[in-house]
């Protein structure tokens, strides 16, 4: 995928993604995973705006390796977190919400074990987990045919 607007540069961790008219999508794999290496881990919001109506689109954070993550995602009405380790999912809370819509803005910020869920600036879930809670690689992903669109990692 290249480089991030940052300078880091974009590693497909899991199955294959592209740009295509500015957007990150999924060429090939499934529950595919691509991150940037964002030098924190802690006291910063992730987000991308969901630039596809496709269910199944993540958020990935905290990033050890292909089996070992943290990751917010909306399937149908159901926003949830899971925990990924040894490449089982467990789920760590959900919530009901409207169906994603192409634009909207998915965001995660974390704070030590305190993890946050936005959608359109509105808090939505929220867990605490300290799992991989030191690991600085974040990025996206999904199964189906996802695609992102203003991907970013701030410090807050």
């Amino acid at each position: 995928m290249g480089v991030a607007d940052s300078g880091q540069a974009w590693q497909n961790t899991v199955g294959g993604f592209g740009i295509q008219n500015n957007e990150a999508y999924r060429v090939s794999g499934s529950n595919t995973v691509a991150s940037i290496d964002a030098g924190r881990s802690d006291n910063i919001a992730i987000s991308a705006k969901m630039a596809a109506n496709s269910s199944g689109q993540r958020i990935i954070f905290r990033i050890a390796d292909s089996s070992n993550y943290l990751f917010a995602q909306q399937q149908g009405t159901t926003l949830r977190i899971y925990k990924n380790v040894s490449a089982a999912s467990t789920q760590l809370a959900s919530i009901t919400v409207d169906t994603l819509q192409i634009g909207d803005l998915l965001k995660v910020v974390l704070s030590g074990s305190q993890i946050d869920v936005y959608r359109n600036g509105v808090k939505s879930l929220s867990t605490n987990d300290n799992f991989n809670q030191s690991f600085t690689k974040h990025g996206f992903g999904g199964s189906a045919d996802v695609r992102f669109d203003d991907f970013r990692v701030e410090e807050i």
